[in-house]
């Protein structure tokens, strides 16, 4: 054991943040407890702690014994934050004579998470009759809000709030937390379910791939705002899902006017009341299960709940579980105005052979899109010489079956990676080893790509110089009306480069790439 300075003093090491005290200080640190000094109570908690299991042994000697407020209530806070927690020894506290050691066995108890928690639920709603004060009452609620199940929110549901609107927000917010318990098994969202008349639909999408989704849609589709397209839903639920340029979906409901005076939450509560029932229904096998997101506002917890209480209320069945949600209720306000958007939320089939992935590789929608302005054809030979994760392969496979496909990469492990998930998606394709900028496979009609930008490459110029190479490479690999399908984060200096190479731009599309913009291109060699 280290000697201690002669000026050592125990006060002083307690500010220090890895102090961690001796046995033989816990007589000290006992007197310390019982002082009047905040910030002193809770460095010597903290202190206490640190020391482990002889120091919770003799926290429980201490409570058995003739332990005196105020030193009585923080040496049960203190057995509260032990590990394990004594359990039967804080159960027992609930009837202590002490009304802060009350209190803070409470709280402590609502931390049981695991198969003791039907135990302490049946103590706490016990001592609900026991005890008398307020404050205790509201502390009841809380916990039995967090770690009750069916029998704690029977007995919230019979308790008065006894006209304090502070025990009563606690009693509501239990309730809606308790709701999401009744359930154990979720059924997934019904893919074949659909409503007995065709139904508006918004389909997000990547700022800039608009014009693609659209094509995906067909006629009746319409850009509405920056990477969001309005269409008709005119069968199942699955059928959103083919739409590979798609990132989600959801299902806008009639906006409405939120009055002078009316809160958030109930204008909300009047957009979703009755215009999402027949969605929900039809689309949801047993009660729906949903969460609240605004956007551009944060969590809004205040809101969130305020909303939840409501929709209790009005629809008993809907269940509040953001961890289990099987829909989102996307809320905006713009002015008066309050739109809601009910999203779906399942598993993306669309996707699943992308089991592995490499750093900064194409995200699969915007693979799918350089597919789709590539018109890939079932008689091309398509080379990607960036083929990262192998999404490009797969969504040019997907859209022209047929088509022969070759990909080579500089990194090894990034070939590996595009095998694994050819194989997931069942594609066949030549995977090389090899610099974009020497290989030459003979035959390319298409080479599709998103070359190597952001965090795969060092400098501006570094990725300047190399666009410019790949493209007098690229030109001298296809033949006469060969096309490069690419996303180019130097749009005007590609173009220009292009046709300096004999390539001319057929079309171009300016495209968020996550945080910065980047122009997906067609060049056709002429």
């Amino acid at each position: 054991m280290a000697k201690r300075p002669a000026d050592f003093d125990l006060r002083r090491a307690l500010r220090e943040p890895s102090f961690t005290p001796a046995v033989r200080d816990l007589p000290a640190l006992w007197t310390l407890l019982a002082e009047d000094d905040d910030k002193l109570v809770a460095d010597v908690e903290r202190a206490v702690l640190r020391v482990g299991s002889p120091a919770i042994a003799a926290v429980w000697t201490l409570l058995d014994g003739d332990a005196r407020p105020p030193l009585r209530a923080r040496l049960v806070r203190i057995a509260g934050r032990a590990e394990p927690i004594d359990v039967d020894r804080l159960l027992r506290v609930l009837d202590d004579s002490d009304a802060k050691s009350r209190r803070n066995a409470i709280l402590a108890l609502g931390h049981v998470r695991d198969e003791r928690r039907s135990l302490v639920e049946s103590a706490l709603i016990a001592h609900w009759a026991r005890e008398t004060r307020l404050d205790h009452r509201r502390s009841l609620a809380t916990v039995l809000g967090k770690i009750g199940g069916p029998a704690a929110r029977a007995h919230l549901d019979k308790v008065l709030d006894e006209g304090d609107p502070e025990l009563a927000r606690i009693l509501a917010e239990a309730r809606v937390r308790l709701a999401r318990t009744d359930a154990d098994t979720i059924a997934p969202l019904d893919g074949g379910g659909r409503v007995r008349h065709p139904i508006t639909v918004a389909l997000h999408c990547r700022t800039g791939v608009e014009p693609l989704l659209i094509e995906e849609l067909g006629a009746g589709a319409r850009v509405i705002e920056p990477g969001r397209v309005l269409a008709i839903l005119d069968g199942p639920l699955d059928d959103l899902w083919r739409a590979r340029t798609m990132l989600h979906a959801g299902f806008p409901l009639q906006p409405v006017e939120r009055g002078a005076k009316e809160d958030l939450a109930s204008a909300v509560a009047r957009a979703l009341v009755p215009a999402a029932d027949e969605i929900l229904a039809a689309f949801t096998h047993g009660p729906p299960r949903y969460r609240i997101e605004w956007a551009g506002a944060g969590k809004q917890r205040a809101q969130v709940f305020a909303l939840a209480r409501q929709l209790a209320s009005l629809r008993p069945s809907w269940i509040n579980d953001p961890s289990r949600r099987q829909w989102e209720f996307l809320v905006e306000q713009r002015g008066p105005r309050v739109h809601v958007e009910l999203a779906p939320r399942r598993a993306d089939p669309r996707f699943t052979y992308r089991e592995r992935d490499v750093p900064a590789a194409s995200h699969p929608t915007l693979a799918a899109a350089l597919a789709r302005i590539a018109d890939v054809r079932p008689t091309d030979r398509a080379w990607d010489p960036f083929v990262g994760s192998g999404s490009e392969l797969v969504e040019a496979a997907r859209r022209a079956p047929g088509v022969r496909l070759v990909g080579s990469d500089i990194d090894p492990a990034a070939i590996a990676v595009a095998r694994h998930n050819l194989g997931v998606a069942g594609v066949e394709a030549e995977l090389l080893v090899g610099d974009a900028l020497t290989l030459s496979p003979s035959g390319i009609t298409l080479i599709i790509t998103n070359p190597p930008m952001g965090r795969r490459v060092h400098t501006e110029g570094d990725l300047g110089a190399l666009l410019d190479t790949f493209l007098a490479r690229a030109a001298l690999t296809l033949g006469h009306g060969g096309r490069i399908a690419w996303i180019s984060p130097m749009g005007d200096r590609t173009a220009r480069r292009a046709a300096s190479v004999g390539l001319s731009l057929a079309r171009s599309l300016t495209v968020d790439m996550g945080g910065f913009p980047a122009t997906m291109q067609l060049l056709v060699r002429a």
